[in-house]
């Protein structure tokens, strides 16, 4: 495994702001990405630094990141906007469908934290919520998907177990689901420890 870990997830659900509070303890205005940004960040001393990877959420460009990194990601942190995530569910759910289906990423297995981001509102919904909401809907994109090959020559990994309703447990690497607000560095504490288990 190399040394890169992806910051993925559609547009506006707080990669860019993520980014920058875990390097330099600050928020930034931001906007939609369409090149990605990329920080050594350092976990402690005599320990070698992780490249953080901001990959743009639009889907003109996102693909492009990905094939340029996938082959040494270690890691990646998936972001969700917990507050519109039932009404982007099949755009989110795609996205992280297209990154675990990705060959090189399939094969190395990086560990995977899911962050329901912007757990401040009132609207949030809860890390347990968010996992159900995404395997339901990932399974109804990999029936899609299966239907869609099924006649061509292309093929695609599956994800999780034939057979089985989708599960992240089966997804045969490390994953976790933690809740956060980026712009609240505090709650930022178990994703930082989560880089330094990574690493």
């Amino acid at each position: 495994l190399g040394r890169d870990v992806l910051i993925c997830g559609i547009s506006d659900s707080g990669k860019t702001t993520l980014l920058s509070q875990l390097v330099s303890g600050k928020t930034v205005q931001t906007y939609t990405s369409m090149q990605h940004n990329k920080f050594s960040y350092t976990l402690q001393q005599g320990t070698a630094a992780l490249q953080l990877v901001d990959v743009p959420g639009s889907d003109r460009v996102r693909g492009q990141v990905v094939d340029m990194f996938s082959s040494s990601t270690r890691a990646m942190v998936f972001v969700v906007d917990s507050n519109t995530v039932s009404k982007q569910i099949r755009d989110v759910a795609e996205y992280l469908h297209f990154l675990l289906t990705d060959k090189n990423i399939l094969n190395n297995r990086p560990s995977l934290l899911i962050l329901c981001n912007k757990q401040d509102s009132g609207l949030a919904k809860s890390s347990s919520a968010v996992q159900a909401l995404l395997e339901k809907e990932i399974e109804k994109v990999r029936l899609t998907r299966s239907q869609q090959l099924a006649g061509s020559s292309e093929s695609r990994d599956y994800l999780g177990r034939e057979g089985k309703m989708f599960e992240m447990r089966d997804l045969g690497c490390k994953v976790d689901v933690m809740e956060a607000s980026a712009l609240d560095l505090e709650t930022l504490s178990p994703v930082k420890q989560w880089l330094v288990d990574v690493a």
